[in-house]
């Protein structure tokens, strides 16, 4: 295979002209560049026997590009200061490895913390959960990143065909098929930015390229909210916090065994239980020659496969005790109204801050009707029979999204009263 890629980036000088190509802007076509549309024949040959990878076609391209680049700018001069830009780049490049870690040091702050994440999930406090949640949270982010790097390591190599392409047109008579998916698979520097430093930008890609399922998509989106708010804004959710944290953790450790790097790291039992001591206890079992590799680790964390039907219903049961607690909040601000008033007028007047009245407030139409209540009840009661846990915290998720809202317009109401009421006694005391 050495051969066949040093025979395909090697110069070559113009063959006679098997295939049309074509021209942009009334510009001459290389002659290197015809000289591409010529071997892409022999490339497509090498592919169809295995005797090439995908990627490496792409190089031999860009090795071409850049010989035809030279040729048709002088050489010289020119050539030179590229050579000094390249040299320029790699010194750069050598630099930002120093803080890159190997492949097995990845895998090791992986695991280690990961594990830490377990220990404070399986506590009794929310405040420690809390904890396990923001660790899983950062440890499914390095995976993203990590799966991502991974599907973007010929992005460059696919940039410059496009490029080529761009400027001089398609050859008529190559393999259109690899170039329409170089064009079709490469990332705008723009775009790989957001990848880079946005969760749901790595999700929206991961889910494109199907690193991962839509519906996975959906709800590591979802478990990444719940991490902001609980780390930016010390919102918890108590009643589901466990049950939500242990979903993220599944999925964590799924995706360390699932999502692979372009070079696995093999470590035998020795090394593994000197790395990872809190393990020991699978290791254990282990024979002393096997070869651990990141999905092993994955598989070793795993808290083994959860009920489905547990996650439905602990979420089921969540969301029936939220739902019903509006009805509560409402039918509790009753005692400060008169006695027409009905647990329906105070839902409906929260939703309408500036209605006068009770006949205002029932002379108007609002978002969220009263009526609603005992339809998100029944929503709630459906998901139980949901028997694929990634569905059910779907079904969970648009529901709890409907009704916080709501939740949120009750609770500052009933906290405003509360305030209202004892503004009105410290006066009454001379306070």
């Amino acid at each position: 295979m050495g051969a066949a890629i040093a025979e395909l980036t090697r110069p070559q000088s113009a063959r006679p002209i098997l295939c049309g190509c074509g021209s942009s802007a009334g510009r001459p076509v290389p002659l290197q560049l015809i000289s591409v549309c010529a071997r892409m024949d022999e490339l497509r040959r090498l592919l169809k026997a295995g005797e090439l990878a995908p990627g490496c076609v792409l190089h031999a391209l860009c090795e071409v590009r850049r010989t035809w680049c030279t040729h048709e700018q002088g050489g010289g001069a020119q050539h030179e200061a590229r050579g000094e830009h390249r040299a320029e780049e790699s010194c750069r490049a050598a630099h930002t490895t120093r803080w890159r870690l190997s492949h097995m040091q990845q895998t090791e702050l992986l695991v280690v913390q990961l594990q830490e994440a377990k220990v404070y999930l399986s506590a009794d406090s929310n405040a420690q959960r809390r904890l396990g949640l923001i660790l899983t949270d950062n440890a499914v982010e390095l995976l993203l990143q990590q799966e991502a790097e991974t599907l973007l390591w010929l992005n460059k190599s696919k940039g410059e065909l496009v490029r080529l392409v761009e400027a001089y047109g398609s050859p008529t008579g190559a393999d259109q098929e690899l170039l329409e998916e170089a064009q079709s698979e490469y990332v705008t520097p723009e775009r790989r930015s957001r990848i880079e430093n946005e969760f749901s930008a790595k999700v929206g890609f991961l889910v494109e390229r199907s690193s991962l399922s839509p519906a996975e998509g959906a709800v590591l989106t979802k478990l990444h909210q719940y991490r902001n708010d609980t780390y930016h804004r010390g919102k918890l959710r108590p009643g589901s916090l466990q049950t939500c944290a242990d979903l993220y953790f599944d999925i964590a450790c799924d995706l360390l065994g699932r999502f692979t790097k372009l070079m696995s790291q093999i470590i035998v039992k020795s090394e593994a239980l000197d790395l990872f001591p809190k393990l020991s206890e699978q290791l254990k079992g282990l024979d002393d020659k096997v070869w651990l590799t990141q999905t092993s680790f994955g598989q070793m964390l795993s808290r083994g496969d959860p009920s489905n039907h547990s996650i439905s219903d602990s979420l089921a049961d969540h969301l029936i005790e939220r739902i019903d607690g509006l009805v509560e909040v409402a039918t509790d601000q009753l005692e400060y109204f008169g006695s027409e008033w009905t647990a329906e007028d105070v839902f409906h007047g929260v939703q309408l801050p500036h209605a006068q009245g009770i006949e205002g407030i029932r002379g108007e139409k609002v978002k969220y009707p009263f009526s609603r209540v005992k339809k998100w009840r029944a929503r709630a009661e459906r998901m139980r029979t949901v028997q694929e846990r990634l569905e059910a915290f779907r079904s969970f998720a648009n529901l709890e999204d409907e009704i916080e809202p709501m939740e949120d317009l009750l609770n500052d109401f009933a906290i405003e009263m509360d305030r209202i009421i004892q503004q009105k006694m410290d006066e009454l005391r001379g306070k």
